[in-house]
C-alpha cells in the first residue's frame, strides 16, 4: 500500500525516529481499522530506521500464535545473538535485559504488527519494556487494529501514556468513469462519481430540443 495522504504520520515517525537517533526513547501505537495503511507505516519507519544505521527489529503477532508463550518477543530475539536463549515465559524482563544492552551501542528500533493478536506473556514483556523506555533508548512502535476488544495485560501495554498515538488517513474512495472521444482512455476519480438519467429512445430527440412528448404525442 502506498503512502498517499499519510505525510503527517510519516512526519511524526520521522521525528520520534530523530529523538531515538539522539539517544532518547520513544514509543508509538498506530491503531485503526484493516486496510488503514498500518503496516506500510511501519515498513516506512523500518526503512528510515535502516538508512539512520539503526537496527531494525520486527515481529508479526497472528491468532494462530495468540496462546504461544513469548512468541512474538521470540521473534524479536531470534535477531538477538544470544537473546532468547534462557528467555522464560514468566519473567517480564525477558526482553528488556538484551534490548537494553543493544541500544548502548547503537539506536534500536521495536516494531510489532498486528499486536492485538500478541500472546500474553510478549504482551507482559512489551508493557515491561515500555515502562523503562527512558533507561533503554529504544523506539518501540505497536500496530493495532480496533477489534477484537484487548484484554490484560494487552490492553494495558496498548493504551499505556508513553505511546504516542497515530491514526492512518482513511482511504479516499475512488471510482472509474470512462471518458469517450477520439483517444478514448480510463481515469481515476477521488470521489464517486453521479450518472446523469438516461431518457428513453422515444423522447430522446426532444429532449434535446428543452421539451419532452408526453404519452399521447403533446408537448409538455
Amino acid at each position: 500500500m502506498d503512502l498517499v495522504r499519510r505525510e503527517q504520520q510519516i512526519a511524526l515517525l520521522e521525528r520520534l525516529l530523530d529523538d531515538v537517533v539522539r539517544g532518547e526513547a520513544r514509543g508509538v501505537r498506530v491503531t485503526g481499522g484493516s486496510g488503514t495503511g498500518k503496516s506500510a507505516l511501519l515498513d516506512a519507519l523500518a526503512r528510515r530506521a535502516g538508512d539512520r544505521g539503526a537496527l531494525v527489529l520486527t515481529a508479526r503477532a497472528c491468532p494462530a500464535e495468540a496462546r504461544l508463550p513469548l512468541g512474538v518477543a521470540g521473534q524479536l530475539l531470534s535477531a538477538v545473538p544470544g537473546g532468547g536463549a534462557e528467555a522464560a515465559p514468566d519473567d517480564p524482563a525477558a526482553l528488556h535485559a538484551p534490548l537494553r544492552d543493544l541500544a548502548a551501542g547503537r539506536p534500536v528500533v521495536v516494531l510489532v504488527d498486528d499486536a492485538q493478536h500478541t500472546d500474553e506473556a510478549s504482551a507482559r514483556c512489551l508493557l515491561y519494556l515500555c515502562g523503562r523506555l527512558a533507561s533503554a533508548g529504544i523506539l518501540l512502535a505497536l500496530a493495532d487494529a480496533r477489534w477484537p476488544p484487548h484484554t490484560p495485560p494487552l490492553a494495558e501495554l496498548l493504551g499505556h501514556p508513553r505511546l504516542v498515538p497515530v491514526v492512518p488517513a482513511r482511504r479516499t474512495r475512488r471510482t472509474t468513469a470512462w471518458r469517450s472521444g477520439p483517444n478514448a482512455s480510463w481515469r481515476r476519480s477521488s470521489t464517486p462519481t453521479r450518472p446523469r438519467p438516461v431518457p428513453p429512445p422515444s423522447c430522446a430527440r426532444c429532449c434535446t430540443r428543452g421539451r419532452h412528448r408526453g404519452p399521447a404525442g403533446g408537448a409538455n
